[in-house]
């Protein structure tokens, strides 16, 4: 297992923060992904609909994916369907966000969370997302909530909203130092650093010594 290769195209994300400087992102909450049973979208959609019962002044949801779960939204308040978001429109829509929201009942790793703290926002996701561990730290980037549990969710969303402006400038920050521990460059540098070791573990003679990456890289 080598940890610390998986990464988002860090720069064009970063990018989205700094336009931003230092305003605060828009007052609206994001999902990303496939919309499928695994992604936990019933529980976002029964989530969202109680945290909007409960709030004078709600903000909206968008929802980019396309996915049978689809319907779950159906009626629901507040929400903007966005279907498949390309590859590159993926910046301009985390631009429209002030706070991720991924509510999967399993996720290995989940480079939109990445790809969202590159961006500067703060972040609300489940425990089983990998990238979890790394990027999003319960209070000072976003929430950490346990999986199926809309009302725990439906409570995340609340704080984020409800976050003073002070705050929530800190938690956008707080997204982008800590998305800054993975880059492309990075990843390129670790996996050649490891290559003697693993083609030694089995039984292959030392690679020839790779050239050096580009300055600046």
């Amino acid at each position: 297992i080598i940890r610390g290769i998986y990464t988002c195209d860090h720069p064009r994300f970063a990018a989205v923060a700094d336009a931003r400087g230092d305003a605060l992102p828009p007052r609206a909450f994001l999902y990303l992904g496939r919309l499928v049973e695994v992604k936990g979208i019933d529980v976002l959609a029964e989530a969202y609909r109680r945290y909007r019962d409960r709030t004078e002044d709600p903000w909206p949801l968008l929802v980019g994916g396309t996915g049978p779960e689809a319907t779950r939204f159906d009626g629901l308040d507040g929400v903007e369907m966005l279907g498949f978001v390309q590859p590159d429109d993926l910046p301009a829509t985390l631009a429209r966000a002030g706070c991720l929201v991924l509510p999967s009942r399993f996720e290995p790793w989940a480079v939109v969370i990445h790809e969202a703290t590159a961006a500067g926002l703060p972040v609300v996701c489940t425990s089983v997302c990998g990238a979890a561990s790394r990027l999003v730290l319960d209070g000072y980037n976003g929430v950490v909530t346990s999986p199926g549990d809309a009302g725990a969710l439906a409570l995340a969303l609340a704080r984020i909203a409800g976050t003073p402006d002070g705050e929530r400038r800190a938690m956008t920050a707080a997204s982008v130092s800590l998305a800054a521990q993975f880059t492309p460059e990075r990843w390129a540098r670790r996996l050649l650093a490891r290559i003697g070791e693993l083609r030694s573990a089995v039984g292959l003679p030392p690679a020839p010594r790779p050239r050096p990456l580009p300055t600046g890289a």
